[in-house]
């Protein structure tokens, strides 16, 4: 279970109005650290975007707009180890990350 984490919401996906959640499996080890990550799925709102830079049209790819602020998250969080018979044991945990804009 995760007791704390924080992120930046990504300046480019606040700028185009990116929303959406990313499901991730991460690893919590019994010292209570960030294992493995595993992306599991992302449902944005979208997917691309096709912006204007210097007047030029360019269409960028956002599918894994928020994979680094979730990992930056994930690894920095504090974690409370899964526990069998009283000890902490290294243990998956599922968890959805939501990015939403205040409106």
């Amino acid at each position: 279970m995760v007791k704390s984490g924080t992120f930046e919401y990504p300046t480019f996906a606040r700028r185009h109005e990116i929303e959406g959640t990313v499901v991730v499996r991460v690893q919590v080890t019994a010292d209570a650290k960030t294992g493995e990550i595993r992306v599991l799925k992302r449902e944005l709102n979208k997917y691309a975007v096709t912006w204007y830079p210097d007047g030029v049209r360019k269409v960028e790819d956002v599918t894994y707009i928020f994979d680094p602020a979730v990992n930056e998250m994930l690894k920095s969080a504090t974690w409370k180890p899964a526990e069998a018979n009283g000890v902490p044991i290294t243990a998956w945990v599922q968890i959805p990350v939501r990015f939403a804009l205040k409106k």
